[in-house]
């Protein structure tokens, strides 16, 4: 039987972040066929080829599993994007979910995805977001917050809500080829690449309010490290000419500038930054 879902996890010397990998996918994957009968495929695609993923160690060559599992090794370190792109040409299933190695979601997150994407291209599921000190907090105060993450113009002028691609389930016709052709040579922002190209091309966003996912803070997040971060939203704002909005991108790129360089003299020639977001939480995040 084919699959409903496939999960890509990219792998890099990931061997500590699989059993609580694979418990995730056997819980969710179960649930998912008791209440639906849909089934799951794990593809975990290894970037780091010198190092094979242990996984009969954990299930202890255990065939019995929920889910289907295929492991990809790329053959030399690509990058996430690329890991993400190998795994979702490999892909079987109807809906796609990108999941990192060190994200956790609920039992029920595969299951509650499904029912709420609908008709629609996407669907952002709701979640925590965990802090250095070990404490989280909840993604998404409102409904009106959570509906804002799926607008391209909040895309453009106020932020990229949409905290990581783990809380989001993709109907895989709806990726543009675009995304997988033009592959990214600075991790950390090819999911923001990834929802602007699909919203420019008329992508259409469900919410699902309940808290299926979250994201680990673990102080190797690309997206803590502000230079890397930079290089890397520069990349997509290149990548996006001629098919985003000359100025939407202006926007985009100001406010990249504005937050991922310091000094208080610096940021002072942004003002239209604070301006924008100030504009863009009247607008979008009322609840």
């Amino acid at each position: 039987m084919s699959a409903a879902i496939s999960v890509v996890i990219p792998y890099y010397q990931g061997q500590r972040y699989l059993p609580d990998l694979l418990t995730m996918m056997e819980r969710n994957s179960r649930i998912l066929r008791d209440e639906t009968g849909k089934e799951t495929e794990v593809l975990l695609v290894n970037d780091s080829p010198w190092e094979k993923p242990d996984v009969e160690r954990i299930t202890r060559g255990d065939t019995e599993t929920n889910y289907r599992l295929r492991i990809l090794t790329n053959p030399e370190n690509s990058g996430i994007h690329a890991t993400r792109v190998n795994g979702l040409k490999a892909a079987e299933g109807e809906f796609v979910q990108f999941l990192d190695q060190d994200d956790r979601i609920s039992d029920r997150c595969l299951l509650s995805q499904y029912r709420a994407i609908g008709d629609a291209d996407f669907v952002i599921g709701n979640g925590y977001d965990g802090e250095a000190d070990g404490g989280k907090h909840v993604f998404y105060s409102n409904a009106s917050e959570q509906a804002a993450a799926g607008n391209l113009k909040c895309q453009y002028y106020y932020n990229n809500l949409i905290r990581s691609p783990g809380q989001v389930l993709i109907r895989r016709a709806s990726i543009p080829v675009y995304w997988s052709e033009q592959i990214m040579k600075n991790n950390g922002s090819d999911d923001a690449f990834l929802w602007i190209l699909m919203l420019c091309k008329g992508a259409r966003a469900a919410i699902n309010e309940e808290l299926v996912y979250e994201h680990v803070y673990t102080g190797e997040n690309t997206s803590s490290n502000n230079e890397a971060m930079l290089r890397s939203q520069m990349e997509v704002a290149e990548k996006l000419k001629g098919i985003a909005s000359p100025l939407g991108m202006w926007a985009f790129s100001r406010r990249a500038k504005y937050y991922c360089t310091g000094g208080t003299a610096h940021k002072l020639r942004y003002p239209d930054v604070g301006l924008l977001r100030t504009v863009g939480s009247c607008v979008w995040m009322k609840a």
